[in-house]
């Protein structure tokens, strides 16, 4: 992979940050199996995370406005982002007056 990064850092016209991150992209890049980010954790017997990555909530307000139902484009985010390990999804609301946000999902009806 060195190689490569020296042929794209000699050959084209990138600047000598971008091909210091490279560089310094392509001697991680290598060992990446090595940290504990990358390796399975078990949380409890026959519960194991492939990675120690978590994808932290954030508020999408894709759910249907009048239902409140999530639909086809909350499945579709979460389905883009379902490799990356733990996903702890958006708030939803409990009850008609929780109801904190336009199209936020909620799980009282």
């Amino acid at each position: 992979m060195q190689s490569i990064v020296r042929f794209v850092c000699n050959n084209n016209n990138h600047n000598k940050r971008s091909c210091n991150i490279q560089v310094f992209l392509s001697k991680i890049s290598a060992n990446l199996a090595d940290y504990e980010l990358f390796k399975p954790l078990e949380l409890a017997p026959g519960l194991t995370l492939k990675n120690r990555m978590v994808f932290s909530p954030c508020t999408r307000a894709r759910s249907d406005i009048k239902t409140r139902c999530p639909n086809d484009e909350n499945v579709k985010y979460y389905a883009a982002r379902a490799s990356a390990g733990l996903i702890i999804s958006e708030g939803c609301a409990v009850s008609e007056q929780g109801y904190g946000w336009y199209g936020a999902p909620a799980l009282y009806h």
